[in-house]
């Protein structure tokens, strides 16, 4: 862990609860224990966003969940997007940091676990679900596993 600098967070089903994009017509929630546990990791590492959400939701988001202080923002449109591994490698050029510095949380092994594997970077997947039900390709399976913010505290900190 102690080469991580750097952590990376997919917005929806990651951050928040249920669709931001109002699809499902819920209102979307922080994740339990979210703010408390990102306000500690924020210590310890820089947070970034690494979403496929549009610049002015990306800062509504910050704004409405108090997150502005926490996350710094990219405030460039990337020339790629997620599941386009050359998503990450754009990010991590803009915050200039190493892919072996940086650390992929997201909830979606195809959007967000592979193309961050891909990129380089290490990968922690957040998922509520029986992850024994899944067989996974090795280029599939994140370095770390994890069902609570809780848990991603007890791994970096």
């Amino acid at each position: 862990m102690n080469n991580i600098t750097t952590l990376l967070f997919d917005v929806g089903g990651t951050l928040i609860t249920d669709d931001i994009t109002g699809i499902f017509r819920r209102a979307p929630k922080l994740r339990s224990d979210a703010l408390e546990v990102l306000s500690l990791l924020k210590e310890k590492y820089e947070l970034h966003l690494a979403t496929r959400y549009p610049l002015p939701l990306q800062e509504k988001i910050l704004k409405d969940y108090q997150l502005e202080k926490i996350f710094k923002l990219i405030k460039e449109t990337p020339p790629f997007m997620k599941p386009d591994y050359r998503f990450f490698i754009w990010l991590l050029d803009k915050i200039k940091i190493k892919p072996e510095a940086a650390l992929m949380i997201g909830d979606q092994i195809e959007i967000d676990i592979i193309p961050a594997k891909s990129a380089g970077l290490k990968t922690m997947w957040l998922y509520q679900g029986d992850v024994n039900s899944f067989s996974l390709p090795q280029k599939a399976m994140p370095d770390w596993h994890v069902k609570t913010f809780k848990e991603i505290a007890e791994i970096l900190l």
